[in-house]
């Protein structure tokens, strides 16, 4: 990408795309009690001609754009260029959301008569005598400010600034060199003309106030699906991997675990979800991150393996804690504080022990229940576990409440412990503990 500390020049742009640029025929719409122009150019041509007015308290309080985050902004170009994607893959963006401040920095032409100026406003429209709803846009360079301004840009970015922005860095790039970013891809806008800046923050305001973000449980399933079957063992998608596995049918979480969107199937057949998928996604990615690297990187490389000691070591837990597994009221086990600190657990404290003696370990739930019978026996998963006659989970919450709630289970688990465990672990019960869980 190019320099960000360089700015867009006048005679870059004239270089790479000529005197002005010309947005193509537009329709003019209505939209509720506005009227705005609708086309679809190349992305690289809205960049050019529009910018945000970034609200700061200090130096900008007419502004109506937030920050930008620098991520999201060079994610939504590689989406857009569909760079590392599939190209059969479908890709789309919303409509950008544009508001002309200055009418002398575009021309509104009829189709037919570039050389016709059209008087057009998103308040009254068109008027009827003119005869079309279908007109040209076009931005004379020469009426464009260079570098762009920092605040009260002529051609305003209403909605889409994280959409255009990572463009800003590519045209820069190309355009320095004397060339159009020719690969850049047509996206569809909506341009309004002539709304004051107070009119432009209400509908930035309407717009993005009125949204409801897509529940992460919902997306969180809905990504996962979308994934190949290879897809879904690769490191990064693990933690997903293993959520999904972990609560469909064998799961140590089948049925307590809500997806996402309606809740009536579930309610039909009784089914009381304790956990959010996603939730368990992020017990799981904890659970990955607990792991010593050596053991974490030979782990990854046999997901079947990695699997079978996850679920195995929930069963455990499910088996040990059978009134806590949809009890939150009583017990830490399925809160936050608890699942993650639980998941951490595995990975400094057990897994490690269990396959020490040989690597078919962790194969079987038995194999990780004694490890877990000190922190049944000491009651550490109760709410009111006391220490010191002093409700000690009582206030806790958030990553230091998982912290100090994984320094008390580590407590319980002593090297006599360990020894004591691993002993224990050589001698299977005497009734299958799937045949227990069951009941």
């Amino acid at each position: 990408m190019a320099d960000p500390s360089k700015s867009l020049t006048r005679e870059m742009v004239e270089k790479a795309y000529g005197p002005h640029i010309d947005l193509g025929p537009c329709i003019i719409s209505a939209s509720l009690n506005l009227f705005t122009l609708r086309g679809s150019a190349p992305l690289d041509r809205i960049s050019i001609v529009s910018a945000p007015d970034v609200y700061d308290p200090e130096d900008n309080i007419g502004g109506t754009q937030r920050p930008l985050e620098r991520k999201r902004t060079l994610d939504l170009l590689n989406y857009a260029l569909g760079l590392n994607l599939a190209p059969d893959l479908p890709r789309a963006f919303p409509e950008v959301l544009l508001n002309v401040r200055d009418s002398s920095a575009v021309q509104i032409y009829k189709m037919d008569e570039p050389d016709r100026a059209l008087d057009f406003n998103s308040w009254t429209g068109l008027r009827p005598e003119n005869g079309t709803t279908v007109v040209g846009v076009r931005v004379p360079l020469q009426f464009l400010q260079f570098p762009k301004p920092d605040m009260s840009p002529q051609i305003s970015r209403v909605d889409g600034n994280h959409r255009l922005s990572g463009m800003d860095s590519a045209v820069l790039e190309y355009a320095g060199k004397g060339s159009e970013f020719l690969s850049a891809p047509n996206v569809t806008f909506s341009l309004f003309v002539g709304l004051t800046t107070e009119e432009e923050r209400r509908l930035f305001n309407v717009v993005n106030s009125k949204q409801k973000a897509v529940e992460a449980a919902l997306l969180e399933t809905q990504s996962y699906d979308l994934l190949s079957d290879d897809e879904k063992v690769r490191p990064q998608n693990l933690p997903s991997h293993l959520a999904h596995i972990l609560s469909e049918e064998g799961g140590a979480f089948h049925g307590v675990v809500f997806s996402g969107g309606s809740k009536a199937g579930s309610k039909k057949l009784g089914l009381k979800h304790t956990l959010k998928i996603n939730t368990v996604r992020s017990t799981m990615d904890a659970q990955l991150k607990s792991l010593p690297t050596t053991l974490r990187a030979r782990l990854i490389e046999d997901p079947a393996m990695l699997a079978a000691l996850v679920n195995n070591y929930w069963l455990a837990i499910k088996y040990l804690f059978p009134e806590a597994w949809d009890d939150k009221k009583n017990y830490i086990l399925m809160q936050t504080i608890g699942l993650t600190a639980l998941a951490r657990l595995w990975g400094e404290n057990i897994v490690g022990n269990v396959l020490s003696d040989s690597p078919q370990k962790g194969k079987q739930v038995h194999d990780f229940v004694p490890y877990l019978e000190p922190i049944r026996e000491q009651g550490l998963l109760r709410k009111d576990h006391q220490e010191d006659e002093k409700f000690v989970y009582e206030g806790v919450a958030g990553i230091a409440g998982s912290d100090k709630v994984l320094r008390i289970l580590g407590g319980a688990l002593t090297d006599l412990d360990i020894l004591m465990a691993k002993a224990r672990a050589a001698h299977k019960p005497e009734v299958p503990l799937s045949k227990k869980l069951e009941k």
